[in-house]
């Protein structure tokens, strides 16, 4: 690194300067030195954007994690639209904005940004799980079940994919296979209380008061306040 405290100034130049002859080869000399300048500040430019770039994506997904956490819905898909402005290629960004957009009631506009996610990140679980919830709500059974089969792939130790499987299979009639995906929650779980109720029910429509009885119970002891097992009990007892 050059020391500028070496530099001469304007007047030293001048009491120094040799016969005019050599005139040229100062003004070389002074080019030659500042010449590389414009060149230096022109390279810092790209990082200077790219930190400032980061700093408004930073103030776009906090201004959208704070209007969700305060359910204001269409400002948080605001904040996400400006965040997928600065950052095109994050599925997270995407994901968000679809949650935002679903809570709005944007149903189609909440399924396009899960489709996009996906496109960007195909191993994102959490997208997948909420588009087969829009699906669930749009009975497209089968593509709801394929996605929740990609996301049991991805995350085999979560209860809440099974769960989520075996609420379909309850609503399309296949009442074992519903069985089988709410016991699959609880051995992952044996404190998902939902999972007990709605097995609860299930028992409940094929008949069986004993096993329904039990469910509704193991239900009620993690929360009393239970109201679909408190309803099966009041079935049970009539």
């Amino acid at each position: 690194m050059r020391d500028h405290s070496a530099t001469p100034r304007v007047d030293d130049v001048r009491v120094c300067r040799p016969p005019r002859r050599s005139s040229a080869i100062v003004t070389i000399i002074m080019v030659s030195i500042m010449a590389p300048a414009p060149a230096r500040a022109l390279e810092s430019y790209p990082n200077e954007r790219d930190e400032l770039r980061n700093q408004q994506a930073q103030i776009w997904a906090e201004r959208g994690k704070g209007a969700f956490a305060a359910a204001n819905y269409p400002l948080a898909v605001t904040a996400y639209s400006e965040l997928a402005r600065l950052k095109p290629h994050d599925a997270r960004v995407f994901y968000n904005r679809g949650l935002a957009r679903g809570k709005a009631g944007d149903g189609n506009g909440a399924l396009e940004d899960f489709n996009e996610a996906l496109a960007l990140d195909p191993n994102l679980p959490e997208a997948l799980v909420n588009r087969a919830r829009l699906y669930m709500s749009l009975n497209r059974t089968n593509d709801a079940h394929a996605d929740l089969n990609s996301a049991e792939e991805l995350r085999p130790r979560d209860p809440a994919i099974p769960f989520m499987r075996g609420t379909l299979y309850a609503q399309s009639g296949q009442l074992d296979g519903a069985i089988a995906d709410f016991s699959r929650a609880l051995e992952l779980d044996s404190s998902h209380r939902a999972s007990f109720t709605e097995r609860g029910l299930v028992y409940l429509k094929l008949g069986q008061a004993g096993p329904a009885k039990k469910d509704f119970e193991s239900a009620l002891r993690l929360n009393p306040n239970d109201a679909g097992a408190r309803r099966g009990l009041g079935v049970l007892d009539e």
